[in-house]
């Protein structure tokens, strides 16, 4: 178990950290001694140069406010802009390895199910995070140096003033411990029902079509405004909080006002000059300044421990491997058909819940093409999702080659094994970049030899602006099965030995599904390809099918031979023949 410090410590790690901190802690410093030092400059003014009415010091005297104002403005720029650099650091740090657990972890909290999670802890949390640095501990710093800067003048000149001053300190120290833990809580709580409102809008937008089609609007509006209800009332409950911290102000003013009197009654008694106490209420006023920069810092800090109990257990689960480091033992996959292997496969998406798969066991050589077949709900999406490293079997192995299919390095893995999907997602941008996606050594005469094997280049130079034309969010500017053209050009330049196609060409028009299977036949030359599907329509008589039932294989052979001496088979095979003959096209 990590302790408090250690969490804050690697949470908020980034390059060059010692030495921006360091940085911070001297402009802090100067600042500091700047700041200071004006109300002495004042008092020297007022009681060497107005009173005896020296021309000449008086001009030095405004001459040294000016240059110590100036110092002290610099100074605090710089102790800012060094927090500030650390915070965008650590922010970019901590988004990227948030980033990569999100990949590395369960692909159910990766889901859109966690989508909204997810957004908020990337972009919310992470924030709040971060910004300790500027907010929590850049402040503490100023303000700590701020205070002993006073308290050490004001003891050197003022005496038994200096230890009085201390006062207010250990009062609002008092104040942010008694109001900051119910404080944290009411900011989780609010981070929390903001997250679910933020998931149900998003929700709502993707699902406009059915709320537009089937007239749930009232429906969608009432469930917006109770989750709305539930942020305000939140939001209430956090600023009642704050509100609390934010009174210490009265007693704080009431312990100053003292200090006032006290250094009135002196001046009235002859023991301090005009100067000295004219000086005496500018310092009380600077003390009061880091008593409310230190109530600011722990608002900020307890809300940021909200976000850092939610990043914290999405950071810190175990994975088998890392992105980015390569551990000796791994294997790097190259280019190239392997025969696949699935070795007593059982796997379950939750420990208590049902099985999935029981037991599967098959083969596919290497560079065959092998079809997998079974009604909606037979386990064939978690199957390649085995395959894909997405999930991990409860038991058994999956092989590629002779190696275990986790022994592989991960960057050479997710380069070699690659799925066409049944509606493939399309990122905002040109249809380049989504050929592309990242792969930035390719050349334009590769990208469009990658279109023109996937039947994509035809449709594409129509366009107006060819392959810069945008495609839109989701790629919504394109039909399907343009999308999944260029979701083949993208396994074309990637050049995988092993694919699975998923559903490809299912909802697809006939001139599309005969393009895009077209451009699949091609693709599936010379590589170990896995076909998931449930339309026996397209399949050629030579085609060997593994046919998956309730979570495990029960037969195993060609369309004629399964039609003979499968029943579960025969069923798949009877809903298809009841409006479609057995014509071989598409993929073939």
């Amino acid at each position: 178990m990590r302790s408090s410090f250690n969490t804050w410590a690697d949470v908020l790690r980034c390059d060059e950290r010692t030495k921006y901190l360091a940085a911070g802690v001297v402009a802090a410093a100067a600042a500091a001694v700047f700041q200071v030092s004006l109300p002495w400059a004042v008092m020297r003014l007022v009681d060497h140069a107005l009173i005896r009415r020296d021309g000449t010091m008086l001009l030095y005297g405004s001459l040294l406010l000016v240059v110590l104002a100036a110092g002290s403005t610099v100074a605090s720029v710089a102790q800012e802009g060094t927090f500030l650099a650390l915070c965008e650091r650590a922010l970019m740090s901590l988004r990227c390895r948030l980033f990569d657990s999100i990949q590395l972890g369960p692909i159910s909290e990766a889901c859109p199910q966690g989508t909204g999670t997810n957004r908020v802890l990337i972009t919310d949390d992470a924030r709040a995070i971060a910004q300790v640095y500027p907010a929590v501990i850049g402040e503490t710093v100023a303000s700590a140096t701020q205070v002993i800067a006073l308290v050490g003048f004001m003891s050197w000149h003022y005496g038994p003033v200096a230890l009085l001053s201390l006062g207010v300190l250990p009062l609002t120290i008092a104040w942010s411990v008694v109001f900051g833990r119910p404080l944290k809580e009411a900011s989780r709580a609010s981070i929390e029902a903001g997250v679910r409102l933020s998931s149900r809008v998003q929700e709502m937008l993707e699902g406009i079509f059915e709320i537009k089609v089937f007239f749930l609007h009232d429906w969608a509006r009432r469930q917006l405004a109770s989750l709305s209800r539930d942020v305000t009332q939140r939001q209430f409950g956090e600023f009642a909080f704050r509100s609390a911290l934010s009174a210490r102000y009265i007693v704080t003013w009431a312990f100053m006002s003292g200090l006032y009197f006290f250094g009135g009654r002196e001046v009235l008694r002859g023991r301090l000059s005009p100067g000295e106490a004219l000086a005496l209420v500018w310092y009380v006023t600077f003390l009061e300044a880091p008593s409310a920069r230190f109530v600011k810092a722990a608002q900020h800090f307890h809300a940021a421990r909200a976000s850092l109990a939610r990043v914290r257990a999405r950071l810190y689960f175990e994975t088998p491997i890392s992105i980015g480091t390569r551990p000796p033992l791994l294997v790097t996959m190259l280019p190239q058909p392997y025969e696949v292997s699935f070795e007593h496969l059982s796997f379950r998406y939750d420990p208590t819940g049902p099985c999935i798969l029981k037991d599967v066991t098959f083969r596919i050589g290497q560079g065959e093409t092998v079809t997998l077949v079974g009604r909606n709900g037979a386990g064939k999406s978690t199957l390649v999702g085995l395959l894909l490293r997405l999930h991990s079997p409860e038991r058994g192995a999956i092989r590629i080659g002779s190696h275990h299919v986790e022994s592989f390095e991960p960057h050479s893995f997710r380069k070699n094994v690659s799925i066409v999907r049944r509606d493939p997602f399309l990122f905002s941008g040109t249809i380049a970049d989504n050929i592309i996606v990242g792969d930035v050594s390719s050349s334009r005469s590769e990208l469009e030899r990658a279109a023109r094997l996937a039947r994509a280049h035809e449709f594409i130079v129509r366009l107006p602006l060819g392959y810069d034309s945008p495609v839109g969010e989701h790629g919504q500017l394109l039909s399907s099965g343009q999308r999944q053209r260029i979701a083949i050009a993208r396994l074309f330049l990637r050049n995988p030995g092993i694919i699975v196609l998923d559903e490809a060409v299912s909802g697809l028009d006939p001139e599309s599904e005969v393009a895009v299977g077209q451009a699949l036949t091609c693709l599936m030359a010379g590589r170990t390809t896995l076909i998931v599907t449930h339309n026996l329509r397209s399949m050629p008589a030579e085609r060997r099918l593994i046919v998956l039932d309730n979570g495990q294989v029960v037969a195993n052979g060609t369309h004629a031979t399964l039609l003979e001496t499968c029943s579960a088979y025969r069923a798949l095979a009877g809903v298809e023949r009841s409006d479609v003959s057995f014509r071989q096209y598409a993929v073939g």
